[in-house]
């Protein structure tokens, strides 16, 4: 995957996923984190593709075992 533009990574994964209290602090970052990747992934402030934040997500939720 190739980072398309940085415009939209910020905190909005983080705020959206806090909405999921019973989920631990590490499945907040990694939502984060899939979130801001998914925003790079195309160009502009456009909303991010769930498909993709959820496939990011799960990837880096498997990683951690």
């Amino acid at each position: 995957m190739a980072v398309v533009d940085t415009v939209g990574a910020g905190d909005a994964g983080l705020l959206h996923n806090l909405r999921h209290p019973d989920r631990p602090l590490q499945a907040h970052l990694h939502a984060a984190l899939a979130a801001g990747s998914a925003a790079c992934l195309q160009a502009g402030a456009t909303p991010l593709p769930p498909a993709a934040m959820h496939q990011l997500f799960e990837l880096l939720e498997g990683e951690v075992s």
